[in-house]
Parts: C-alpha cells; structure tokens; sequence
C-alpha cells in the first residue's frame, strides 16, 4: 500500500507495456530504448486510474483493438509516417500516451487529439503532454464529445471515481 501514496507522477516505458498488454510478441519487445519512456500525472489523492498506474507502473488502457492497431502500425515499418488519432473520453490520457511513445519509439509521426470533459482529469493529462515536450503532437481539448454541434451535455462523476464519470 505505501506506492498508493507516492508522488503523483510516474515514468512508464512501453516495452513493459506491450508486452504485458499483448499476449503476442510486438514491436516494441524488440525495440526497447529511452525513447520508448513517457512521464504521466495521475492524482495525488486515491482514484481508481491513478491508484493502479500508481501500483503496477503501467498505463490502464484496456482498448485491445487500439493497442493492436497502434502495434501493427509500428510494426509496418511506421518510420516517418504521421498517424492521427482520436480518442474520446481518455481521462489522464494513459492510451494516448503510451501510443505517442510507442509510435515516436518506432520513427512514425503520431499527432493526438484527446477530448476529456472532466477539468481536473483533462489538467493533469495536459501535465503531462508537457511533461513529454509533445505540445503540438497530442492536443488536449477539455470537452465532451456530443452526436451533433452545439449540444450540451451533462457529465456526473465522484471524487476518487472520475473514471467511471458518465
């Protein structure tokens, strides 16, 4: 229990993450280096995300396809070439980080746009673009994603929960 409650910043590396993410030899088993490394905020306080990042040392992103799309990508031969992704929703930001690392580790030029509602969720995810010098690589939109332009849209979360807000 006493990693629960350290700093509330951890570096992460992407060759652990893939290989523990995905069952099946990656990329980034073979591609391991500094470059694959990232830094994420998560909160000081106890919440759920930030506890088990905290705990495993490991991005809780549970998209499979997303990892396996991020994986085949990479292990194309992504050097050089942009790939562009959204992503909905990311709370701290732990799926976008880690694909940034993964596809800057292999070349590739990924570029980000992550639209995340929750101010406090949204601020500690921005941390960490900066964190990372990827300002212009990942863009952090603190706004709920909506069906059609102009549409409001209520969100409730708890403290300690927000990655369970809906």
């Amino acid at each position: 229990l006493d990693r629960i409650f350290q700093v509330p910043d951890v570096h992460l590396t992407v060759d652990d993450t893939i290989r523990r993410a995905l069952t099946r030899k990656s990329f980034a088993a073979e591609a391991a280096g500094s470059d694959s490394a990232f830094r994420m905020r998560i909160f000081p306080r106890r919440e759920i995300v930030s506890d088990i990042v905290r705990y495993s040392r490991l991005p809780f992103c549970g998209m499979r396809p997303f990892l396996d799309l991020v994986d085949r990508v990479a292990a194309g031969g992504a050097g050089g070439d942009s790939f562009t992704f959204v992503e909905g929703g990311p709370h701290l930001g732990d799926c976008t980080l880690w694909a940034t690392a993964a596809l800057r580790a292999t070349g590739a030029r990924p570029f980000a746009a992550a639209y995340e509602p929750l101010p406090d969720a949204s601020a500690l995810f921005r941390e960490s673009v900066v964190a990372n010098g990827w300002d212009g690589i990942v863009v952090v939109v603190p706004r709920a994603l909506a069906a059609r332009d102009d549409e409001k849209v209520t969100m409730a979360y708890f403290p300690g929960h927000n990655g369970e807000g809906t």
